[in-house]
């Protein structure tokens, strides 16, 4: 049984990865998938890198611009996630940032869960993080692992680890009026916030495989707003 894949993966001023990124995609094991690139205004740079892969029809590239006055106003790539997900055309449904790869098998071993075993709705994988320097060299990593039944998935699993159903989204869009939160309280976490959404209809399953490795560099998002308070206050103002 043929199942199509979407995955959504929003992009920002990535140039020294998005390739790496990308190419982990084009090489999946799985061929039934389509890719959405929501990039969220990147310098040229950026743009350059991803032309090239624009050839494979199953990869599409939407480019945003906002106004730097408003970039705050939301959290963007949360924002992006849920125009991407008006688009999407597949039954099942995953994520990845500019600074993670997928392995080749990753799209592949999911899948079989979800053809082998129709009663779950959501797989995740134990994953690798890597930290790299300024000129990214490795540092240290570590595996996250994905070992047990989450019953409360928030901040237990990482936003490219996961792969879901579609057939949850009319589910939690009628329940919350949207599917990620994008309020700016939520820019540190907003997966987190969907992953309760989804774990009100579903458990997550493990897969205890390692399919995906995702950097941490000094301009990863976490580094780059390191100094942000992690609850932002309505009205509040970063420089």
């Amino acid at each position: 049984m043929i199942m199509k894949v979407s995955v959504i993966l929003t992009s920002y001023n990535k140039p020294d990865f998005i390739d790496r990124v990308l190419k982990s995609m084009v090489e999946q094991t799985y061929p039934h998938w389509e890719l959405l690139i929501m990039d969220d205004g990147s310098e040229q740079g950026t743009i350059q890198k991803i032309q090239p892969y624009l050839s494979d029809e199953r990869i599409q590239l939407y480019s945003h611009t906002v106004h730097p006055a408003k970039r705050l106003l939301t959290a963007r790539y949360a924002t992006l996630i849920n125009e991407a997900l008006t688009r999407i055309t597949g039954e099942l449904i995953c994520y990845l940032t500019d600074d993670t790869v997928y392995h080749k098998d990753r799209l592949l071993k999911m899948v079989d869960v979800f053809r082998s075993k129709p009663h779950i709705d959501i797989v995740y994988s134990s994953q690798r993080v890597v930290h790299v320097n300024q000129h990214l060299v490795e540092t240290m990593s570590f595996v996250r692992e994905a070992n047990q039944i989450l019953e409360h998935a928030s901040f237990q699993v990482d936003h490219c680890s996961v792969m879901h159903r579609s057939r949850l989204l009319p589910l939690i869009y009628e329940k919350y009026g949207q599917y990620w939160d994008d309020e700016p309280k939520h820019w540190h976490h907003a997966d987190s916030v969907f992953w309760m959404r989804l774990n009100h209809f579903a458990s997550f399953f493990p897969l205890k495989a390692v399919l995906d490795t995702t950097y941490k560099t000094p301009h990863s998002f976490h580094h780059q707003f390191s100094s942000m308070p992690y609850d932002l206050i309505d009205g509040t103002i970063i420089e």
